[in-house]
């Protein structure tokens, strides 16, 4: 009865390692390590041909004892891990969001000025490989407060405005979101996903810079402030424009994908107005949060 229940103890041991090694296999061929995955499978059949090898050749079981000893042991480790999971660690493993685009736009400084019988405010869209990330129905005649916004043919390329027929302006704060069913290659995103239209004539520079230096890759693109507001009070009255486009490949069992992000964080003075290029930062997120995606770390 001793040799057996340590027989039986060492398949459990020896099943919850072969579990382990399944489920490390699974989350790298998740994220796509294929290396490593085939290590974690040639791992997995050694520890079977162990285990089968121990029961025939050390405890002189026949097969069919072997295999019975070692389901035994596999079915304990598998209940063992599953009582692990729901104490330690089940809501985290199971949570699970998708990859998604996110936009969001904030205009503030408004509220210090007067429009005209029609206002317009004009951002930047996004686009991936000359194609918008958001369609037309998506983004056009969407309501914010006062604000209506609509996409416009301008000079330097289609963009989104923001419309109003009210004289008392008031701040923008708009989002866009978009889920998606699958996921996506942020090396990709990075080539080709951007705010547009983009440009190489940077003027004029009010830029913020988000992670406290220059060294963060970024390049041009253009805003639009109406000609014809004019300040309640002449005492500098700054629009700041805020905009983010966020690219998410989502959460998988727990563990979050590649982020990246687009930046345009500009301190626009009184009477600087119509097209104005600014600058569009590029950033990450990583094990300690965002941070820039510096010029020697994106491939070109």
């Amino acid at each position: 009865m001793n040799q057996i229940t340590k027989e039986n103890f060492v398949s459990s041991i020896m099943g919850l390692l072969l579990i382990f090694t399944f489920l490390i296999s699974f989350n790298f061929l998740l994220y796509g390590q294929n290396e490593v995955l085939l290590l974690s499978v040639i791992t997995g059949i050694a520890v079977i041909l162990s285990l089968i090898t121990i029961h025939i050749k050390v405890w002189k079981y026949s097969v069919k004892k072997a295999l019975i000893s070692l389901i035994l042991g596999t079915v304990i480790s598998i209940l063992f891990f599953l009582v692990f999971l729901f104490i330690f660690g089940g809501p985290a493993y199971f949570e699970n969001q998708p990859a998604s685009y996110d936009y969001r736009i904030s205009v503030l400084g408004l509220s210090n000025y007067n429009g005209s019988l029609v206002t317009d405010i004009i951002v930047p869209i996004p686009m991936r490989n000359g194609k918008q990330i958001f369609t037309d129905q998506e983004m056009q005649y969407q309501s914010f407060g006062d604000w209506t916004s609509m996409l416009v043919m301008t000079k330097q390329g289609k963009m989104l405005a923001f419309q109003t027929r009210n004289e008392n302006l008031t701040d923008i704060n708009a989002r866009f979101r978009k889920d998606l069913n699958y996921s996506i290659d942020v090396k990709d995103i990075m080539q080709d996903a951007l705010l547009y239209p983009a440009t190489s004539d940077v003027t004029l520079n009010y830029t913020i810079w988000i992670y406290g230096d220059k060294n963060v890759h970024n390049y041009a693109t253009y805003i639009y402030i109406d000609q014809n507001i004019q300040p309640l009070v002449s005492d500098n009255n700054s629009i700041t424009f805020n905009l983010g486009f966020t690219v998410r490949n989502g959460v998988v069992h727990g563990r979050a994908r590649n982020t990246y992000r687009v930046d345009v964080f500009e301190a626009i003075p009184e009477n600087v107005n119509g097209p104005i290029p600014v600058k569009a930062q590029l950033a990450t997120v990583g094990e300690t949060g965002w941070g820039p995606l510096r010029p020697d770390v994106r491939t070109s």
